[in-house]
C-alpha cells in the first residue's frame, strides 16, 4: 500500500513530523500517523526503609486523569495530514496487556518469552516491574503477536475457524489496542 513504519525511538518526533508539514500551500496529502505512549506509569519504583525494590501501583483516579491530560496534550498536536494516535496505557505492551481482543495472546507470547518469571502471581505487576526495569523482549513479542495474528487471519480465509472470529475486533473502540487500528485505517487513507 505505499506505507512506510519509521521507529524514530524516542520523542523527538515532533522535528520528523514538521518535515510533513507546510508553512505556505500546497499542503501535502500524505497521511502521517503518529503512534506514541501516553508513558503515564500504572506502577512506581520504590523503596523499603530496608533498601529493597518495591513496585506499588498508584491510584487509579489519578492515573485516568493524567493519562487523559496527556492524550488530549499530544492529540492537539495533530495538523493537516499528521495525526497523534496515543496509546490509552502505559505503553503499548500495557495496552496489549489490557486489551479485550488481545490480553490472552499477549500473556501467552509473554509467558513463552520470560520463562524465569513468576507470571501466574499477579501478571499485571510482573509485567510493570520488566517495563520500568527495561527488560521486557518487546521486538521479539511483537513478532509473535503478529504472527499470531496473521495466522489467525489465515485460518479464517482458508474456512479453518468455524466461527470465523478473528483475535482483533478492529470496530470496538473500547479496546486499549484501538488506536492502532485507527492509525492503520487513517496511513492507508481509511
Amino acid at each position: 500500500m505505499g506505507i512506510s513504519i519509521v521507529n524514530v525511538g524516542n520523542l523527538a518526533f515532533t522535528k520528523y513530523a514538521n518535515i510533513f508539514l507546510r508553512k505556505a500551500l500546497p499542503d501535502m496529502i500524505i497521511p502521517i500517523a503518529i503512534l506514541t505512549d501516553s508513558d503515564v506509569r500504572e506502577y512506581q519504583l520504590s523503596q523499603t526503609a530496608e533498601g529493597n525494590k518495591i513496585y506499588l501501583k498508584g491510584d487509579t483516579d489519578t492515573i485516568n486523569t493524567e493519562t487523559q491530560q496527556k492524550i488530549m496534550a499530544l492529540r492537539a498536536k495533530s495538523e493537516k495530514n499528521v495525526q497523534y494516535f496515543i496509546a490509552p496505557n502505559w505503553t503499548l505492551e500495557y495496552s496489549l496487556f489490557k486489551s479485550v481482543s488481545l490480553t490472552q495472546t499477549f500473556q501467552t507470547v509473554v509467558k513463552s518469552i520470560h520463562t524465569g518469571t513468576d507470571w501466574d502471581t499477579d501478571f499485571e505487576k510482573e509485567l510493570a516491574k520488566k517495563l520500568i526495569n527495561k527488560v521486557l523482549d518487546k521486538t521479539e513479542i511483537a513478532y509473535q503477536i503478529a504472527n499470531a495474528i496473521d495466522k489467525d487471519l489465515s485460518e479464517v480465509e482458508k474456512g479453518m475457524k468455524v466461527n470465523k472470529e478473528i483475535i482483533i475486533n478492529a470496530n470496538n473502540e473500547d479496546d486499549s489496542i484501538n488506536y492502532l487500528v485507527k492509525a492503520i485505517r487513517y496511513a492507508a487513507g481509511n
